[in-house]
């Protein structure tokens, strides 16, 4: 019987194919092998006889996905048509939840078919299997031939109602698909009743039907395509006839061979799933190494503009001290050299400085020193600081006083400027536009602050979106292609940004240009994990 795993969130099933030999039972199962990909279907599994080529038993197992919250595997067996080995069929039939019983549709195997139900009726008695609860449905298989019985004649045969089976030709999948599913169906259903109101109430009749049908549909819709036609309506469930019944000992030797069986299945799927584990792991790795060069190739071009930083500053007071040491000059002459010394020294310490405050902000020395602010006066304090002469500022209605690390945050704003104004031809119009905004946590909705900053210049490829907030990133002077700094004030801005709980995001401007928007919580958050509003 079904086993509920309510620690793993599992269901295991097991659903048997039943009738007479050659009746179409395995050609069933070699269809669903086909017509379902891997995803659904794992390897079938047969046993042969060592004296000829029936079927000791097949095993396909089938993971069907989650149905709410639980995930639902299903064993799919057949059972060897031949009489003399009823002791298997007895066997493969125990714990069974569900049966497919496959009718041979020729005339002359009138007599097989009705045997072969009322063996079945006798083995699931022997096996403790109520005929009258567990689902049985019944597939009228090889209407195909030309002595074939319809399906309402097979149904009288076996004493059933014809609406209660699927007309089939299981060699080329017709009726084979529309079977499985609604006996999928029906003993899930069946299988939630018996587990109690609270497993009950999420495996509803019209869940189990929804879920089906999107693993499924793909499938039909396939079969449609190589020309098969609709698939029939469902039916309702069907109770078995009554018929005498008889039995057979177990036979060990018997019991182990199909407990082997499921072993072998049971290997094959962990050995499929070890296979999946070891190839996400190779991708993550192989993402992981091109990760590294990735980060490689960005030092380099760090260094290598780091270094064409510090030369023209470190050139410059080379220079200035060489005129003063060979020629000394005019008082003019001299005072204009240690202006150069001086003014060459600030930028090469402002450079270092930028290095210093990012590697602190990385390695999180340097705790934030909450105190309220008005974010007016910040955006007028990060201008200046920017050297930003002619940006406006445009401040929204309704601000209030944020608790912030002013200096960081002022710093921050200043890198978005000086980016903007850098980037932006000559002359065109930067703005920094302050406003009340909000953001979204864990804890529910903050009130925010965004710091915008808008240009009308060229703006970053959409393409290195991911890329533009890297460290070491720089972009291009729009003229000359050549990078314009060390490629850190956005890495800076961003990372004080997620130390304040806020976020750093670029967008292009439909009328042309770029914004990039800080928003930060107006109560102190540090390390909050947040989303733009």
């Amino acid at each position: 019987m079904a086993r509920w795993s309510h620690g793993s969130k599992t269901v295991f099933a097991k659903l048997v194919y039943y009738g007479p030999a050659l009746g179409g039972k395995t050609t069933n199962l070699q269809q669903l092998h086909r017509i379902t990909d891997p995803e659904c279907a794992t390897r079938l599994l047969s046993v042969k006889t060592a004296d000829d080529r029936t079927l000791f038993f097949d095993l396909l197992p089938f993971d069907l996905g989650e149905i709410s919250g639980y995930k639902v595997a299903v064993k799919v067996y057949t059972v060897p048509g031949q009489v003399r080995y009823d002791l298997t069929r007895r066997i493969v039939l125990a714990g069974a939840d569900a049966v497919i019983f496959v009718a041979d549709s020729s005339a002359e195997r009138e007599e097989d078919n009705r045997a072969s139900l009322a063996n079945l009726v006798d083995n699931m008695r022997e096996n403790g299997l109520d005929p009258a609860a567990v689902p049985v449905l019944f597939q009228f298989n090889k209407q195909d031939l030309p002595d074939a019985a319809p399906p309402g004649a097979v149904a009288r045969w076996l004493g059933t109602d014809p609406a209660a089976g699927f007309p089939a030709v299981a060699t080329t999948g017709r009726g084979v698909l529309e079977t499985f599913v609604q006996s999928v169906r029906l003993m899930l259903e069946h299988l939630a009743a018996m587990a109690g109101p609270r497993v009950a109430e999420g495996f509803r009749p019209a869940e189990v039907a929804r879920h089906l049908d999107r693993v499924f549909r793909p499938h039909f819709l396939a079969l449609a395509a190589e020309g098969a036609p609709p698939p029939a309506p469902f039916a309702d469930r069907s109770t078995l006839p009554v018929v005498l019944s008889g039995g057979d000992l177990l036979d060990h030797s018997v019991r182990a061979s199909v407990e082997l069986g499921e072993v072998v299945a049971d290997q094959s799927v962990r050995n499929e799933r070890l296979e999946a584990i070891v190839e996400s792991r190779t991708r993550a790795l192989r993402d992981a190494y091109a990760e590294l060069r990735e980060l490689d190739g960005m030092k380099a071009r760090f260094l290598s503009n780091l270094s064409h930083e510090m030369r023209t500053p470190l050139a410059s007071i080379l220079c200035a001290a060489a005129f003063l040491r060979d020629y000394g000059g005019s008082p003019e002459e001299r005072s204009a050299a240690l202006e150069s010394i001086l003014g060459a020294s600030k930028s090469l310490g402002g450079l270092i400085e930028n290095l210093l405050r990012v590697a602190r902000i990385e390695e999180r020395s340097c705790p934030l020193a909450f105190a309220l602010v008005e974010p007016r006066e910040l955006a007028e304090r990060a201008v200046a600081a920017a050297g930003g002469e002619g940006v406006r500022i445009e401040a929204e209605d309704g601000l209030t006083p944020a608790a912030l690390d002013a200096d960081r945050v002022c710093r921050a704003v200043a890198n978005l400027v000086d980016n903007a104004v850098k980037f932006s031809p000559p002359g065109a119009p930067v703005t920094l536009r302050v406003a009340p905004a909000w953001l979204k946590s864990a804890g529910g909705t903050l009130g925010a602050v965004a710091f915008s900053v808008l240009d009308d210049g060229p703006g970053p490829n959409p393409e290195n979106k991911e890329r533009l907030f890297a460290a070491f990133e720089q972009g291009g002077d729009p003229m000359t292609g050549k990078p314009k700094g060390v490629g850190l004030g956005l890495h800076e801005a961003r990372q004080v940004a997620r130390l304040h709980g806020g976020s750093l995001l670029w967008e292009r401007r439909p009328e042309g240009g770029s914004e990039f928007r800080l928003v930060l919580p107006t109560r102190a958050a540090p390390d909050r994990e947040t989303a733009l509003a």
